[in-house]
């Protein structure tokens, strides 16, 4: 028998789309396939409609703690060898997991992920517009660090997930992006598949996690953490190279946060940036980077704040 596959839906007040959702899942053409379906604490008809697919499916009904908390309680009470993730308000195409399974069986990668479209916003369904490059030939955690993953797209070898302790609960935004970093930093072999194999959908609803307001030093904080978790050693192993690819990263959000109000937080993320490395690659002009290795960003970023208060002044006179 072929591998079971285990595909793990989180739903909070999902009502108008969980059961299209529910639907792509069980409409795989692959053939060991089970659904696990973990309402997080819905006030709406979610968990009404979860139960219309009967003994089709398993569920579970939570206090609401999250989508991490339930994508993780999914993985526990999965039985399947392989892992999908699927949000309530998005869609698999039908072949999706016998497209991808046979490049886990294969050994060639421990996740393979692939394309997607586009629905749900009033216009024609269409392929995403983001570019996707091929991880061939490049380091993983370089890869996932510059190539955003969506949540829906991969299909996960689950010894790798329970390797990295699943999803972080708590985060409010950009926990695939965490995810996949920390996977990508146990050294695992990722594969695209070329092909549009989810459908994404755009929409308004205001339960959608992407319409939370979040204070500008949210990212930032997420890789400070990040960054502890991935330093402490197994099963991360963090390279020279990873090691300044994610502290540039971190010294190029400090300069956002500043720049947006945040600055206890940059001033953190600015001397763990350079305490890691010496070699930083950001995007400002070259005497910032000059000045920036002989004195502390924050002082720079202090004086570029005074300047533009009173260029504001003269522009208003």
């Amino acid at each position: 028998m072929k591998p079971l596959v285990s595909i793990i839906i989180p739903c909070y007040n999902a009502e108008k789309f969980v059961g299209e959702a529910i639907t792509s899942a069980l409409s795989q053409t692959y053939p060991n396939v089970e659904v696990i379906v973990v309402d997080d604490g819905s006030s709406d008809r979610s968990v009404e409609i979860i139960q219309s697919f009967k003994d089709r499916i398993r569920y579970e009904v939570t206090p609401n703690r999250g989508a991490c908390a339930a994508r993780n309680l999914g993985l526990k009470l999965s039985q399947g060898e392989y892992i999908q993730f699927l949000d309530a308000d998005h869609v698999l195409v039908s072949t999706k997991l016998e497209r991808q399974v046979p490049r886990l069986i294969s050994g060639e990668a421990d996740l393979v992920f692939c394309k997607g479209y586009i629905f749900g916003d009033g216009r024609a369904k269409r392929p995403k517009k983001s570019a996707i490059k091929s991880p061939v030939g490049i380091d993983p955690f370089i890869y996932c660090l510059n190539q955003g993953l969506s949540t829906e797209g991969p299909l996960h070898r689950r010894t790798c997930l329970e390797k990295v302790g699943g999803f972080t609960e708590g985060l409010p935004r950009a926990q695939e992006y965490d995810l996949h970093l920390r996977l990508a930093a146990t050294n695992i072999k990722i594969h695209l598949l070329d092909e549009h194999l989810y459908e994404h959908r755009h929409h308004d609803d205001p339960a959608r996690i992407t319409r939370s307001q979040l204070p500008p030093d949210h990212l930032l904080q997420m890789f400070l953490n990040l960054e502890t978790t991935l330093m402490q050693g197994e099963p991360y192993e963090m390279t020279e190279e990873r090691i300044q690819a994610l502290a540039s990263q971190i010294f190029q959000l400090s300069i956002h946060a500043f720049r947006n109000g945040c600055e206890q937080t940059a001033s953190e993320g600015f001397d763990r940036a350079r305490k890691r490395s010496n070699q930083l690659v950001y995007t400002e002009r070259s005497w910032y980077k000059l000045l920036a290795k002989q004195i502390n960003p924050l002082y720079i970023e202090r004086i570029l704040k005074q300047g533009r208060m009173y260029r504001k002044y003269l522009l208003n006179r």
